[in-house]
């Protein structure tokens, strides 16, 4: 009997150990199999390699740090916020997964977290240039948007009583007559003072020419140069429809793929459908609404965003379709062009 224990002990044993050599085997083949994907730029491979690798070892740090790489250059932000968790999870002070999660968390604009996840991986790596550069990178994320810059522009404003005298040397020059001087008593007349001024009766007390300054006049807004700087100008925008909307006409229509990219929601639809029921198509043309709504469809993830469209977005949507037809400058051409982007919209 206790031949028979031990021969089953060995068995099981060797049973153990022939499991364990084969999935250190296959892990084996499919890890370089992964960083071989990886480096040829074939990402979804790489994530399907290392994929194999986490379900026959979930407690391997290095797979989903190596996965969340790879999650990373196919813009899979959450995914890889998610891999980098699993990774810490495991091993806590990985810089690699802190730079990698504070990274995701930065292309979903969670500066916050992603700047304590940065400093965390400089408190155990201080000397990490490539953590200082990108926790530098959220840091000007985070911090305010400098106002918007004007240019004031001085004129000269001539005063009414200058103004009735050059009038008073014209009609006199017209008419072949000298200039009559005006004398202390002088006043011109109420009815004419009234058209020059604007108000009823009121004068000017001096004839002499004052330079004065008219409101501020404020600078077109510039495009934004990249992802991150799109997004956060758009966030500090949205606070005012008219601004928005002058951001929004700064865009070129075909950059807005590039700039949304996996960002792309309800509420940015709600944001730019908002801005053109505005007076967008009377000030800028249907051709311009035209360009935005179809660089909209271009976006990646349009087609969910617009499959939840509520009953009042998509009322707001047919209204901007239907001004847009029913404008002068819409001509056949554009309009057959509107046909199939209403198609497209569900319209």
């Amino acid at each position: 009997m206790a031949t028979s224990a031990t021969q089953a002990e060995a068995i099981k044993t060797q049973g153990k150990l022939a499991t364990t050599n084969s999935l250190t085997l296959f892990i084996g083949l499919n890890e370089p199999q992964g960083n071989l994907a990886f480096k040829e730029g074939r990402y979804d491979d790489a994530i399907a390699a290392y994929t194999k690798c986490i379900e026959l070892s979930p407690e391997n740090a290095t797979f989903y740090n190596n996965r969340a790489m790879a999650q990373l250059k196919v813009n899979a932000f959450r995914q890889a916020e998610l891999d980098c968790t699993s990774s810490l999870q495991y091993a806590p002070d990985n810089v690699k997964a802190l730079w990698r999660r504070g990274t995701s968390r930065k292309f979903q604009q969670q500066f916050d977290q992603a700047r304590d996840d940065l400093k965390r991986a400089l408190t155990i790596e201080p000397q990490n240039k490539a953590v200082q550069q990108e926790l530098a990178l959220v840091e000007s994320y985070l911090a305010p948007a400098p106002a918007a810059k004007g240019r004031n522009i001085p004129v000269e404003v001539i005063s009414t009583e200058h103004a009735f005298q050059e009038l008073q040397n014209h009609i006199a020059q017209t008419t072949s007559a000298q200039p009559v001087p005006p004398t202390n008593n002088q006043q011109p007349s109420t009815t004419l003072t009234s058209i020059l001024k604007n108000q009823p009766t009121e004068t000017e007390t001096t004839s002499e020419v004052r330079s004065t300054r008219l409101p501020v006049v404020e600078d077109p807004i510039a495009p934004p140069t990249n992802m991150l700087d799109f997004q956060r100008r758009w966030r500090t925008y949205r606070r005012d429809p008219v601004q928005l909307a002058r951001f929004l006409k700064a865009v070129k229509p075909d950059q807005l793929k590039s700039l949304f990219q996996s960002t792309f929601d309800a509420d940015y639809m709600a944001d730019i459908l908002r801005v053109l029921q505005s007076n967008f198509v009377s000030a800028e043309g249907p051709r311009v609404v035209y360009d935005i709504l179809r660089g909209v469809t271009q976006i990646p993830r349009f087609t969910m965003v617009q499959m939840f469209m509520d009953r009042q977005e998509q009322s707001t949507l047919a209204s901007i379709f239907h001004r847009c037809l029913s404008d002068p400058r819409t001509d056949a051409a554009l309009k057959a062009e509107f046909a199939q982007l209403q198609s497209t919209y569900g319209c």
